[in-house]
């Protein structure tokens, strides 16, 4: 029934060889299915029917393929096997009957093989049940062009978008994203096949990346053992490492990880961990629908670190629009360690901590805490999910606005307010003349001359003072010293005398005794503690 279903398909499709062959097949296996039953019979078994085989039917090429597997598994498995036990049987006739059946069986499979190769070399591909409905011709030659490869990819634009279109639109879609190797591949198959089609591109844009490699440079392989399981980071460092990985590197090249570079990547989590935990500690008592402050009622420090939250959301949202995650966590991670950790935070700890509970520079301070706690959260949220929505639980719930998850926060925005250029020019030069000063009571520290620096006054002479002049009574906060001043001659009693880029700093001791509260040098009262904390206190 089999050979001559497919002596049919052959004859339909014109290829009369084909044909010719699968009739003598089919005849040949009548003949052997008969010398079978008589050997059988004379065994004693009278009671055999065959099976029904079913079978699949398709090309005339699949055809020779399965007709190809069928002879071989019958001369290498089947027929050896009935052999083997007719052998053990002493059953002579039933062994020169089988192993006539398996050499012929040899000599069907080599028929087929070749017939196969000869119709495969000439690109011949019958498909049975298909007729062209221009010119009714059956038979079609195979394209060996990258296209085919391709092809079905290259069509899920229209096999899935189109399909599905209720659900997510038309195309051009938004993005096609694949490695580099796909420019000549699925990108290339899916932009000629809708512009054939349809006539346009069906991605509005192209994004492709490169390949992981290990820290050793060379590319990951299990044969090599420098490959990392995302499972096994994700289990020792929580999966918001593996996404701060993936959003620190280029990847448009080729990119490496490794235990050493996870490592890194593991402190700066921590700083954005425990810059926020600053921030919460310190915004414990703080209500912005009664506690805010006015942009105008700011210090110009405060309004400094505005304008500096404003460019890293600039920052960060250009980042993000051009894919360019690692620019992300560039600006990221030197907001936090540098512009918030190290020169704000640092300078306003006094204020946070000896200023009036309710005063206005501690509420003021607050604001600006405020404000770069709400966004950082939002910052972080794309990348270090986890952690943003562990920091928005820790926020006192009257600072939440009733967002109950960080997660369905909206993008933080410029505020055009804060946006200060000149005031950021000021703070540069503001911030050299601090550096200047820091390296002039260095030597004091390490030489024990001194421990805090706030037991030191300095002097500082400038070439261009007009800066330090408009902000010299925040002077002593932004160095972190108990007395500020702007001279034009050396003070006596000078411990220290440091010149660098056009700024003299002499270092002497700081005036008065040190406040039991503030820690700062001042003249006292009875009680030890200075006229600020007075204040404070009342």
């Amino acid at each position: 029934v089999k050979y001559n279903t497919f002596a049919d398909l052959a004859a339909k499709d014109s290829i009369y060889n084909v044909e010719a062959m699968f009739r003598a097949v089919s005849k040949a296996e009548a003949i052997h299915a008969g010398n079978h039953l008589k050997v059988l019979k004379s065994l004693g078994i009278n009671d055999f029917k065959p099976d029904t085989m079913s079978f699949e039917v398709g090309s005339t090429l699949e055809n020779l393929r399965g007709a190809i597997e069928g002879e071989t598994y019958e001369f290498t498995a089947m027929y050896p096997q009935i052999i083997s036990e007719a052998k053990a049987e002493g059953a002579d006739d039933a062994v020169a009957s089988f192993n006539y059946a398996q050499d012929a069986e040899i000599g069907h499979s080599k028929i087929f093989a070749e017939t196969l190769s000869r119709l495969s070399n000439n690109s011949v591909v019958s498909a049975a049940y298909f007729v062209c409905p221009k010119c009714g011709k059956k038979h079609f030659r195979k394209e060996k062009d990258i296209m085919d490869v391709w092809f079905d990819s290259g069509v899920s634009w229209r096999a899935v978008v189109e399909k599905r279109s209720e659900e997510l639109g038309h195309t051009p879609v938004d993005m096609y994203l694949e490695g580099s190797d796909q420019h000549r591949g699925w990108f290339q198959s899916s932009l000629l096949t809708s512009v054939a089609t349809q006539g346009k591109a069906p991605y509005k844009q192209v994004l492709t990346h490169g390949f992981v490699f290990g820290e050793d440079g060379r590319k990951m392989s299990k044969s090599l053992g420098n490959f990392i399981r995302p499972d096994d980071i994700i289990k020792k460092y929580g999966a918001d490492i593996l996404r701060l990985w993936a959003a620190s590197v280029d990847y448009r090249n080729d990119i490496k990880i490794g235990n050493n570079i996870v490592g890194q990547l593991v402190e700066i989590f921590k700083k954005t961990r425990n810059t926020a935990r600053f921030l919460i500690g310190n915004l414990f008592d703080f209500n912005p629908e009664t506690d805010y402050v006015e942009y105008d009622e700011l210090k110009n420090i405060d309004k400094f670190a505005l304008h500096k939250l404003n460019k890293l959301i600039e920052e960060v949202t250009v980042s993000f629009e051009n894919y360019e995650f690692y620019k992300y966590f560039q600006s990221l991670q030197n907001f936090a360690a540098v512009d918030l950790s190290s020169f704000y935070l640092d300078i306003v700890k006094d204020r946070l901590y000896t200023a009036g509970k309710k005063s206005l520079s501690r509420r003021a301070c607050q604001t600006v805490l405020f404000e770069n706690l709400m966004a950082l959260v939002k910052i972080l949220a794309p990348v270090m999910p986890h952690q943003a929505e562990d920091i928005w639980q820790n926020v006192p719930e009257v600072q939440r606005g009733g967002l109950i998850s960080i997660l369905l926060s909206d993008w933080p925005v410029v505020n055009e307010k804060w946006n200060n250029p000149q005031l950021e020019a000021d703070f540069t030069k503001i911030l050299k003349s601090r550096e200047v000063v820091s390296r002039a009571i260095e030597p004091l520290r390490a030489d024990k001359k001194v421990g805090s620096s706030l037991e030191v006054a300095v002097w500082i002479k400038a070439e261009n003072d007009a800066i330090l002049k408009a902000n010299e009574k925040d002077l002593a906060d932004i160095y972190i010293v108990s007395q500020a001043n702007l001279a034009k001659e050396k003070p006596e009693d000078v411990l220290n005398e440091y010149v660098e880029d056009g700024y003299t700093v002499w270092v002497t001791k700081a005036r008065g005794e040190k406040c039991t509260r503030c820690w700062k040098y001042r003249e006292l009262n009875s009680d030890g503690i200075c006229p600020d904390c007075v204040e404070a206190i009342k």
